[in-house]
């Protein structure tokens, strides 16, 4: 499919609006609010969110992981997932890393899985050394901008949504969430 100029100049737009709108999220500040919020003025965020997603059907996905093997959302048909999605750069995306990596460790054997999708624009290379030096156990690919507007992420990462057996999303997670909110509700759904 050829993209006219156009159609290039709109998609650098968006591409350029969305970082921006990142760059602005996950500021050194952020972390600093998201700490100050606290574990109950994320479960009010998470409540909102859910009276207007619960039941829709996940969007899905077919996105390279950090090595360039091909990954489809597909592939997790039948487990709980949570899909998060972060960057290196992102202050709260890295601090919440370690959480969802003993989540991972916790309740795979139980069919949960956690899949990371990247919107850093200095590419897989980066993010594969970042995954290296982190020890993240879970799936890592590299996000795009139609990925990001058909899951509907707005304005603020980290955001994580989580997936059920159905294939439904029945939460989402805007910003840093304690480990603890987060098993809660995973334990939910296994």
């Amino acid at each position: 499919m050829k993209i006219s100029g156009l159609g290039k100049l709109v998609a650098y737009v968006l591409l350029v609006t969305l970082s921006a709108t990142f760059v602005g999220s996950c500021s050194s500040d952020s972390k600093v609010e998201f700490k100050r919020q606290g574990t109950a003025g994320t479960e009010q965020v998470s409540a909102a969110a859910t009276a207007q997603i619960s039941g829709r059907k996940a969007p899905g996905f077919a996105l390279l992981d950090v090595a360039g093997k091909s990954v489809n959302f597909s592939q997790y048909d039948g487990k709980v997932v949570l899909v998060d999605f972060w960057a290196t750069w992102c202050p709260p995306c890295r601090r919440s890393i370690p959480d969802l990596s003993e989540l991972h460790g916790k309740y795979n054997d139980r069919g949960f899985e956690v899949v990371g999708i990247s919107l850093d624009q200095a590419g897989a290379d980066k993010v594969a050394r970042f995954t290296e030096q982190m020890k993240i156990p879970y799936t890592v690919v590299m996000g795009t901008v139609q990925v990001a507007t058909d899951w509907n992420i707005g304005s603020a990462i980290p955001i994580a949504f989580l997936v059920d057996r159905k294939g439904e999303i029945v939460d989402r997670f805007v910003g840093y969430q304690d480990k603890l909110v987060l098993e809660e509700k995973i334990q939910r759904f296994l």
